[in-house]
C-alpha cells in the first residue's frame, strides 16, 4: 500500500514523471527503472525467458536475485594490504615529463615494443 505524502516530498524529473526524494518514501514493491545492459546480456536474458515460458522482467528479477544472493568472489587471497610509497619532488614536473596515465600507458608500449624486438 502507497502512503500519500506531501508535494514538497517529490520532485519531478525531465519527462515529467514524480518520484520521491527521500528513500525513506518509497514504497516496497515492483519498481520501474531503466539499465543500460550490453545487447549479449539482454539477448541471453530474452531467450531464456522464451525457452522457460516467463516474463523477461520475472527472469531478469530472478537472475538479480541470484546474484546479489551470492558472496562476493574474491579475486585472490591477499595476506595484507601493501602500502604504495608516496613520493613527493621539490619541484614539478615539466610538462613533457609528468606521467600522466597517456604517458605512462606510451611508456610501457615501447618497453613491450623493445622486448618484442629482442625477442626475434
Amino acid at each position: 500500500m502507497r502512503r500519500a505524502c506531501s508535494p514538497e516530498h517529490f520532485r519531478v524529473n525531465g519527462r515529467g514523471t514524480r518520484f520521491a526524494i527521500k528513500p525513506a518514501l518509497w514504497y516496497y514493491g515492483s519498481v520501474k527503472t531503466t539499465l543500460d545492459l550490453p545487447d549479449e546480456l539482454m539477448r541471453a536474458a530474452k531467450i531464456r525467458a522464451a525457452k522457460e515460458g516467463r516474463r523477461l522482467k520475472d527472469v531478469v528479477a530472478e537472475l538479480v536475485r541470484r546474484g546479489l544472493a551470492e558472496e562476493p568472489k574474491r579475486a585472490g587471497r591477499m595476506l595484507r594490504k601493501v602500502r604504495l610509497p608516496l613520493v613527493e619532488c621539490a619541484h614539478d614536473a615539466r610538462q613533457e615529463k609528468e606521467m600522466t596515465p597517456n604517458r605512462v600507458a606510451d611508456v610501457l608500449a615501447q618497453e613491450d615494443a623493445e622486448a618484442a624486438r629482442q625477442a626475434s
